[in-house]
């Protein structure tokens, strides 16, 4: 223990505001009867010795220290979020999916997107420097996009994608895996129907730690009858283990996957018998972890032909059941008339509850990314009125609005595709037109905190309310129609393919720096150190200079070491 001496007014008051004493209820009630009668003190017949704790080896009087006055810091000067755009001015880079770097590796993030022909990914340290961008031209015919990206549980990249712009009505999908420990292409694997036909790879996961990586997507050989495709890829070598073929109506696709419950869960948008547009729902299908169909399960809207709606899920988490967010019209065909919806089921495709969100200056809306948070789940698009905006928005775990905010940069065309949340912090990527405008884009990194603002104090004004109408979805619709599996067993190959080594700037930055800890905190210089040794105890001496701009408190302990404690583990 130690003892402590403060200053004070008569009322109790400190001169500075910090808040060490604080008001507190005390209540006053009058003793009954009280009683006085006389005592006498005596002297104590054996005092002992007065003792204290040394303040060195020849003194034997209490230590008197001057603890640290009560100075309050100063506030920093810097800004714990932060927006950065990276690009060349002539080259188109996109930015689509994004995931965390663990600290073992060095910490940041990974953007996965596309730039000019080939797929990119770029690593970037939480400074916002980028520490490598890599390509790989997967398919020399087409312009790749990375669609997914997830970390292993090697902490290996895995990447899906396709071909986005499309050549000669076809594109075609790849899936790779990357070292970033060793900076190395593992494999490639690619679909190689015959032409023309459309790939396209949306999901990947992991079949548990040290397990083969399952693939979502679509497949349209022929160009006719699109079908969902789930495939198998073994994790060392990219080869192709299984694969299933759905189809239900005339076009099936699987935009999101999650394995999780010792099962496969795929969402997509689903096709009731061959009907057209009309008829497109999104729907659920869980799998045994070798790919055995269990149910499919369709949601939202009916099925029958009284039933008009077109609607379209993207994104799926596991979050004690499984949130499915995605967009639509409800009551029509219209790919302008649309609203986002938002439900959860629980792991046998029980309906829980379903939301639905309007926002009424949105002419186009489309939902891209979803993550969820301790207390809820931040959902996130694009929308366009007078030009094209990203939106976000937040809900509580039932999805009731809590806030929402608009992306609105300089640029004409801007879109958030990918979300993650970190730390009490939102993190997110996607695209804004580059300064040549036209087909060239830009992508970026944004980081919020927790409320959706940026705290920037250097007039980052790039977010913006935005009014949005939530409501519980009407009478929500829930029925099992099982997929046909049809067997097919499409073509692919694995390659070895070289990385592109491409220099991205860092071309727009909104962030404050933060101080110099020096401005705010001692600094602190040994010059001298003397000792001497007296029977068993070390008498120092030591001169320290404090080049730092805040005072040194008095007393301010120093903790001796048998060693270097940087160089390895020392004692004290």
């Amino acid at each position: 223990r130690d003892l402590i001496l403060i200053k004070a007014d008569t009322d109790g008051n400190l001169e500075d505001d910090c808040i060490l004493v604080s008001d507190i209820s005390v209540d006053v009630i009058d003793v009954p009867d009280p009683v006085s009668f006389p005592f006498t003190l005596n002297e104590y017949p054996n005092p002992q010795q007065e003792f204290g704790v040394s303040a060195g080896p020849l003194d034997g009087d209490l230590m008197i220290t001057d603890v640290e006055e009560c100075v309050c810091v100063p506030e920093i000067g810097c800004d714990s979020t932060f927006v950065y755009i990276y690009g060349e001015a002539q080259d188109n880079e996109r930015g689509q999916a994004i995931v965390s770097v663990p600290a073992s590796l060095g910490g940041g993030f990974v953007i996965g997107g596309g730039r000019n022909d080939a797929a990119l990914i770029t690593w970037i340290d939480p400074a916002g420097n980028i520490i490598l961008s890599r390509t790989v031209d997967a398919i020399p015919t087409g312009d790749e996009l990375i669609t997914r990206l997830m970390l292993d549980s090697d902490d290996n990249l895995i990447a899906v994608g396709r071909t986005d712009a499309v050549v000669g009505n076809s594109s075609n999908a790849f899936a790779f895996k990357y070292s970033l420990a060793n900076d190395n292409l593992l494999w490639l694997n690619e679909l190689n129907l015959a032409q023309p036909s459309s790939e396209m790879y949306y999901a990947v996961d992991e079949l548990g730690p040290g397990g083969n990586y399952i693939i979502g997507g679509q497949v349209t050989p022929g160009l006719n009858n699109c079908d969902a495709i789930l495939i198998e890829l073994d994790r060392s070598s990219g080869v192709q283990i299984d694969q299933s073929d759905l189809d239900w109506g005339s076009c099936e696709t699987y935009s999101d996957l999650v394995v999780t419950n010792s099962a496969i869960y795929t969402t997509g948008r689903l096709n009731y018998d061959g009907s057209g547009t009309s008829r497109m729902r999104p729907g659920v299908t869980r799998f045994d972890l070798n790919g055995n169909q269990i149910w499919t399960k369709w949601y939202l809207e009916g099925v029958s032909t009284q039933d008009i709606a077109r609607l379209y899920p993207n994104e799926m988490v596991d979050d004690n059941g499984l949130v499915i967010f995605g967009y639509g019209d409800t009551d029509g065909t219209s790919t302008d008339n649309v609203v986002l919806f938002l439900f959860k089921i629980d792991y046998d495709g029980n309906l829980l509850w379903a939301q639905q969100y309007e926002i009424p200056t949105a002419i186009r809306l489309r939902s891209t990314t979803m993550v969820s948070v301790s207390d809820g789940y931040v959902l996130a698009g694009y929308h366009t009125w007078a030009d094209e905006d990203g939106f976000i928005l937040k809900t509580d775990k039932l999805g009731n609005l809590l806030w929402s905010r608009n992306l609105s940069s300089p640029s004409s065309n801007d879109a958030i595709t990918c979300i993650l949340a970190q730390a009490g912090q939102i993190f997110m990527t996607g695209r804004v037109d580059g300064p040549s405008g036209g087909v060239m884009n830009d992508f970026f990194l944004v980081n919020l905190n927790a409320d959706g603002v940026i705290d920037s104090t250097n007039a980052c004004s790039l977010f913006g309310e935005l009014t949005v109408n939530q409501s519980p979805y009407d009478s929500p619709f829930e029925a099992q129609f099982n997929l046909e599996d049809f067997g097919a067993l499409y073509p692919w190959f694995v390659e070895v393919n070289t990385l592109g080594t491409p220099e991205i700037p860092l071309i727009f930055e909104c962030q404050n720096s933060c101080l110099d800890s020096c401005d705010i905190l001692p600094e602190l210089e040994i010059v001298s150190i003397n000792a001497a040794c007296d029977a068993s105890l070390l008498l120092a001496s030591i001169e320290i200079c404090n080049n730092g701009n805040v005072d040194l408190p008095s007393g301010a302990p120093l903790t001796f070491y048998n060693g270097d404690p940087t160089a390895d583990q020392k004692s004290v």
